[in-house]
Formats: C-alpha cells, sequence, structure tokens
C-alpha cells in the first residue's frame, strides 16, 4: 500500500511539474539563461517523479557538475534529464523578430521637410543600415532586430550641408523610442563663410590689395583680411581658393575649408 501511494503522489507531482513548465514556456516563450535552468529544473523533477510508476532499476553513473554522481531511481531520470537537456534552445525566430523602424526628418520649426535630398545612417550594435529620405521627410528602415532597439542608436547624417540641431553636429547617438522618432536637422552653420589673413611670408605684414576667387565668385581684400559669406552652392567641405596681389605669387588652396576658423595664408613676394 505504501508503495501504491508513493506511485499515485509521484504521478501527481510529476503532472504538476510538467504544467508548471508548460505555464513557464507559455508566459516566457523567450527565456534569460537563468529562466532556462529554472525551466530545465522543473522538467527533470517532473520526468522524474513520472518515473515512480515504471518497473525495473534505473540507474545512472557518471560526471556531473565537475563531479562523479552515482543514483537510482526516479533520482536518476532526474539527474539524467537534467545532464543531457541541451543548455541552449534556439528561439531566435520567435525572440529576435526584425521589424521595421522609421524616422521623421524635420527642420528647426519642427515641421516636416520635404523634397530633402540625402540620407541617414543608422547603426546599432552589429547592425548598420542607411536609407534616403522620401519625398515627405521620412526614412523607414527595413528588418531592424527588435532586440537592438533597446541599445544605443548612432545615427550619421549624409545631407549635404545639414546637420543634427540638436548637438550641432553630423552625428547622434540616442536611445530610440518605440515605433518611431524624429530628428530635426538644419543647415550647417560652420560652412557659411571663409574667413583668412593674408599674410607675407618674409616680413610678417599682412598684404593689401588682393582679389580672392572662389569659382564664379571673386573679391577685394583691402587690408590684408577677409571674412565672406558663401552663396548656399558653395557651402561645403572643402573649396578651390585663388588668391591673387600685385608683387605677390599667384597663389591657388585646393580643399581650403570653408568654415568660421579664421586661416593664416602666406603669400611670397614675385621677385622675378
Amino acid at each position: 500500500m505504501p508503495n501504491q501511494n508513493h506511485n499515485k503522489n509521484g504521478v501527481l507531482l510529476g503532472f504538476v511539474l510538467i504544467l508548471l513548465a508548460g505555464v513557464d514556456v507559455y508566459f516566457l516563450p523567450c527565456q534569460s539563461s537563468s529562466q532556462y535552468v529554472y525551466f530545465k529544473s522543473v522538467l527533470a523533477l517532473a520526468i522524474g517523479a513520472l518515473s515512480y510508476i515504471l518497473t525495473g532499476a534505473i540507474t545512472f553513473e557518471g560526471p556531473f557538475l565537475g563531479g562523479r554522481v552515482k543514483a537510482v531511481s526516479g533520482f536518476a531520470v532526474f539527474l539524467i534529464v537534467l545532464r543531457f537537456t541541451p543548455d541552449v534552445v534556439d528561439t531566435s525566430n520567435k525572440c529576435d523578430p526584425d521589424e521595421p523602424y522609421t524616422i521623421f526628418v524635420k527642420g528647426t520649426d519642427r515641421s516636416a521637410i520635404k523634397n530633402l535630398h540625402g540620407a541617414i545612417s543608422l547603426k546599432l550594435s552589429d547592425f548598420t543600415q542607411s536609407r534616403g529620405i522620401d519625398t515627405d521627410g521620412r526614412i523607414v528602415y527595413d528588418h531592424v532586430p527588435k532586440r537592438l532597439l533597446k541599445d544605443t542608436a548612432h545615427l550619421e547624417t549624409k545631407i549635404d550641408r545639414y546637420w543634427f540641431s540638436k548637438n550641432t553636429s553630423r552625428s547622434l547617438d540616442t536611445i530610440l523610442p518605440p515605433g518611431s522618432m524624429s530628428v530635426v536637422v538644419g543647415p550647417d552653420q560652420t560652412l557659411c563663410c571663409i574667413t583668412g589673413i593674408l599674410i607675407d611670408r618674409k616680413t610678417g605684414v599682412k598684404v593689401p590689395d588682393a582679389t580672392v576667387s572662389i569659382d564664379t565668385l571673386s573679391f577685394s581684400v583691402k587690408k590684408g583680411v577677409f571674412s565672406k559669406k558663401l552663396p548656399s552652392y558653395l557651402q561645403r567641405d572643402s573649396i578651390i581658393l585663388k588668391i591673387e596681389a600685385p608683387g605677390y605669387l599667384n597663389k591657388t588652396l585646393p580643399g581650403y575649408p570653408a568654415l568660421k576658423t579664421t586661416m593664416q595664408i602666406y603669400l611670397d613676394r614675385d621677385e622675378r
């Protein structure tokens, strides 16, 4: 009679634990490492408890947790299941789905910028994607791993003469809110002007009465110092600057930075 009670109790306990394992999988389909260890232990206990209804002796002897162990009956079944159940279950299809993410590009007045040409690249850990801006000022990134959306995103603007207004830079690090976000961009003010000082290389004095040319734009520099606001079509990362001054050799500067920073430009006397 005691053996029958043991069998009944084992079966009842086994079914309860299997039910508990099923509930665990249902509510936690994407388990962390510690959660999966808990599930594996409950499953091993359930099968071990059910083994009470089996006839015959079951023995397990072998390595376990860095040592060796010998067990019989239900405890042996428990150790066998715990020992040989895989440590990792591949749930990538269910737990790491891809989903689209949308960024709305807006101007400094917070309205959508339409017909803005360019792109913004999105980088999240091991994921990088660059997408162009559509005519409504929207960017849709495809197949973004959902697990990465909680990480810090690195955005890089590829919009000519525009930067992120939040940090006045062409790159921005931010946490992505669920589903979509808006970024504000504005004209890159560092490219608005060219400034410089024309200096005689020998004497170190400023060179007067010079002419500075950029493409079709030219202007006079009377006292050796110039600061010129450029039209939008010349506002780029570098320009070709040509300088002419009476008594000095002509000078061409390719790749001159169109920045607000004042540059010192040295001219050599024409001693021919």
